[in-house]
């Protein structure tokens, strides 16, 4: 596996954490915050990974297993979460920075874009593999960011929206 492609993904992990947890900081919205922790807590859980990555391939020469975590929350799952345990609370009474959603999607489709790259050059299995499951891992937080986004602006292109990627349990 190429040193640069572990070297890219710890380090853009780990610049997307600080954002993260920058703009949960500065976001006045709680489903907002919400997000923004979550998505951090996910991107340490992919740096720990690419770390532990990077120590098998320091000590072992035989192949090593390229996974993420299967211990990481579904984004969805985690916002569906708080979003229930909230009560109704008004979440579109103050949408907070929207310029900060923005900022977290342009981020996601930069990682996304960067592993599709790399695994276009990619040669061994596993390495493809992990890359895909690297793409599935941003596509699911541009949906996740996407969603929070139109529901809380109540933008009617959400209804819109493929019905695969809207979360249609933030209407009921």
């Amino acid at each position: 596996m190429e040193e640069n492609l572990l070297d890219f993904a710890l380090k853009f992990e780990a610049e997307s954490v600080k954002l993260y947890l920058s703009l949960a900081a500065r976001t006045t919205n709680f489903l907002g915050k919400r997000l923004f922790y979550a998505l951090a807590k996910q991107e340490v859980e992919h740096a720990e990974s690419f770390d532990e990555i990077y120590r098998e391939i320091a000590v072992k020469s035989t192949a090593v297993k390229l996974a993420l975590p299967s211990s990481s929350a579904d984004i969805e799952q985690d916002i569906r979460q708080f979003f229930v345990g909230a009560g109704g609370m008004d979440f579109r009474s103050d949408a907070g920075n929207i310029s900060a959603y923005e900022l977290a999607l342009q981020t996601e489709e930069k990682g996304y874009a960067s592993y599709k790259k790399f695994l276009v050059s990619a040669e061994k299995p596993e390495e493809k593999e992990f890359l895909q499951s690297l793409m599935d891992q941003e596509r699911k937080h541009m949906e996740a960011i996407r969603n929070v986004l139109a529901y809380i602006t109540g933008t009617g292109d959400w209804f819109e929206s493929e019905e695969s990627k809207v979360w249609n349990w933030m209407n009921q």
